[in-house]
Formats: C-alpha cells, structure tokens, sequence
C-alpha cells in the first residue's frame, strides 16, 4: 500500500446509538448497495468519541500486498446511527482515499 495499511475513521455519539460504518467504492454513494462492505453493523454504543480502524488488506495474502477492494480511488464511508428508543436515524458521510 501507498500510505499505510489501516484508516482510523472517528465519530462522536452525543446519544446512544445503533451504528452501522459501510464503506463504499468509487462512484457508489447509497449505502445499502451490495458492493459495500461494513466494517460495524448495528452495534450499539453509548455517547462517547469512536475510532475505528480498518484495515483494507487480504488477511488471506501473507505478504499483505492484495487490497480487499479491487479498485483504487476514493472510497465513501457512510456512517448510519439509529436511535434505539424512537428509531429515528442519520447518515454522515466521509472519504478515505485507497491505493495500492
């Protein structure tokens, strides 16, 4: 990899939430698309500061030169937070870039 083999994506809950992080390839933005992979579904968490760390590379590949996504690019990660008490729920968005 270019830069390193892992991402640190941060978030801040200001309430309890169910969390789902879905990290998207170039060019697909809606987060239910089945080329999406999570990397968090449904976890509940109480309010608090969040890193997640991903790490894109084959665990398969013991030189840990082959990427779990095949194309390069910017990558879109979509983080959905559901209310556990009203079901209300909201989606941010950010960019990681990937290459190899």
């Amino acid at each position: 990899m270019s830069y390193g083999h892992v991402s640190r994506l941060s978030f801040v809950l200001d309430r309890s939430a169910s969390v789902t992080i879905t990290l998207l390839p170039p060019n697909i933005a809606d987060p239910a698309d089945p080329s999406g992979r999570r990397i968090m579904t449904n976890n509940p968490l109480p309010v608090g500061a969040y890193t997640v760390v991903f790490d894109p590379t084959d665990p398969a590949d013991p030189n840990q030169a082959s990427m779990l996504f095949s194309a390069e690019g910017p990558y879109t990660f979509a983080i959905q937070t559901v209310n556990p008490a009203t079901g209300a729920s909201q989606l941010k968005r950010g960019v990681v870039s990937m290459f190899k």
